[in-house]
């Protein structure tokens, strides 16, 4: 279990956008990539996807 998965939602959904945003940007480097998949890995299992559409922040719920 990592961190994320205690964290709610909505705050899942920040981190992952904020951290992808950042590494398009050039300030957080590829390397960041692991913690979005531990990101995705938590919403998953809280039933949410993150859609590859992430300049428009959205997420879907899988229910």
């Amino acid at each position: 279990m990592s961190l994320y998965d205690k964290l709610p939602v909505d705050l899942l959904s920040e981190f992952y956008f904020a951290i992808r945003q950042n590494i398009e940007k050039g300030i957080l480097t590829e390397k960041m990539y692991i913690e979005i998949e531990l990101i995705q890995a938590a919403a998953e299992k809280k039933g949410f996807i993150f859609s590859e559409d992430h300049k428009s922040n959205h997420s879907k719920s899988l229910t």
